[in-house]
């Protein structure tokens, strides 16, 4: 067994999935229902969804696109974050505490604008 410095090294596929999200979507029979039911028995955290359910995956789907562009809270969130803090010149504290409070108001902009626009995108 390598050290953690050496398992954080290899690709996430050869560490596991142990404590990860996984998005499935077609999860209600099939290679969906199989992924969905390996992942979680893999240890990670799954949402799941399927049509044949009624549960309709695009506009989970569209506000997990916009979330995952917008963590503002931490250094490694972004690559703009990174950037930022490796200047030097703005403390964890002040970008913790600035980030939450975009982080809340993305989360609002998201559900508005998916709640309005989103069934005008897919046509529904």
């Amino acid at each position: 067994m390598g050290t953690k410095a050496q398992a954080q090294t290899r690709p996430l596929w050869a560490r596991g999935i142990e404590g990860h999200s996984a998005l499935v979507t077609g999860a209600g029979r099939g290679l969906g229902r199989a992924c969905a039911l390996a992942l979680s028995q893999a240890g990670a955290r799954v949402i799941a969804f399927a049509r044949s359910a009624g549960i309709d995956p695009e506009l989970p789907v569209i506000a997990a696109t916009m979330g995952a562009s917008l963590g503002f809270l931490l250094p490694v969130s972004t690559p703009c974050n990174a950037i930022v803090y490796g200047t030097g010149r703005v403390p964890l504290r002040a970008m913790m505490r600035h980030g939450l409070v975009l982080d809340a108001v993305g989360v609002v902009v998201i559900v508005a604008v998916v709640g309005m626009l989103g069934p005008l995108v897919i046509g529904r």
